[in-house]
């Protein structure tokens, strides 16, 4: 196993341990009202998954509107100022859960088997820089970690919604 993948894999488990206990209101709970919520986050996540997997493996980002909403969940509501792709209603347990598995499937089996084609492709990141593969690799095994931690800060404020 490579360090890219055991990383992945190793923060995707520990974002998962973050959240499977919330009900819907604690999903939902922001520390204030420009903040993300537990449940943006964890969708935030995924579309960045989206968005380097897809482009990555040059792939058509967007063959359907779903796929077009998951990949606008890394930049809307946290990288500029367009309202979150999903409602609220709409991010209950099954939606979050079904974009981690979508996008997990996706980025596994890539992780899995790094070609040099994969490392020799160049594509814009969500922030707009050019990125290549390893870059890619670089912010696909780091990013659930850096939310994982966000998440536990949103968890242990003193407000934060009892169970």
């Amino acid at each position: 196993m490579n360090g890219y993948l055991e990383t992945w894999r190793f923060t995707r488990e520990r974002m998962q341990q973050s959240w499977e206990d919330l009900s819907l209101e604690q999903l939902h709970w922001r520390l204030h009202e420009d903040s993300a919520s537990i449940a943006e986050h964890l969708l935030h996540v995924c579309g960045g998954e989206h968005w380097l997997g897809r482009r990555m493996r040059r792939i058509d980002p967007r063959p359907t509107e779903f796929d077009q909403k998951v990949d606008l969940c890394v930049r809307d509501g946290f990288l500029n100022d367009n309202p979150f792709p999903f409602t609220r209603e709409e991010m209950d347990h099954s939606l979050i859960q079904r974009i981690l598995d979508k996008t997990a499937s996706e980025i596994d089996p890539m992780m899995s088997n790094i070609t040099d084609d994969l490392l020799a492709s160049e594509f814009e990141t969500p922030l707009g820089p050019t990125a290549d593969g390893i870059g890619g690799l670089n912010r696909l095994a780091q990013h659930p970690a850096y939310h994982t931690g966000q998440i536990w800060t949103i968890r242990l404020h003193p407000d934060f919604p009892k169970a």
